[in-house]
């Protein structure tokens, strides 16, 4: 399964340009917390985009679960890194092969983790 399920991460702060000194230590916090998880294999991508009205280079985590509880363990530190500050954003990209992908965006005011632990349990159902 290891190959099988991507979860792309972009953390940010609402309000703040990614550039913003607060909009990167909460993201370098997120990188941190995520490298941390064990059976979770991580990396880091740069990717164009023009997300919130930014133009440029983002930095997008990428996130390959090896199994059903590490993906749960990946679903509680997003619902935990966002909880700490009501402007936290993220993006998250559900990918697994042979499928569209799904995104979901999580704030700390509107935390749908729910909606992200059904997308990683329905990839892990397929992709299994």
């Amino acid at each position: 399964m290891s190959n099988s399920l991507e979860l792309r991460l972009v953390p940010g702060v609402d309000g703040l340009d990614k550039s913003h000194h607060a909009s990167g230590q909460a993201a370098e916090e997120f990188y941190t917390d995520m490298l941390c998880l064990p059976g979770v294999a991580i990396t880091e991508r740069d990717v164009e985009t023009t997300v919130s009205a930014t133009k440029g280079m983002l930095q997008q985590l990428v996130a390959a679960p090896e199994s059903a509880s590490a993906a749960w363990a990946v679903v509680k530190l997003v619902k935990l890194w966002l909880s700490r500050d009501r402007r936290r954003t993220l993006t998250i990209t559900v990918s697994r092969p042979g499928h569209e992908p799904v995104t979901i965006q999580a704030s700390g005011d509107s935390i749908s983790v729910q909606a992200l632990d059904s997308a990683i349990h329905d990839a892990l159902e397929a992709s299994a």
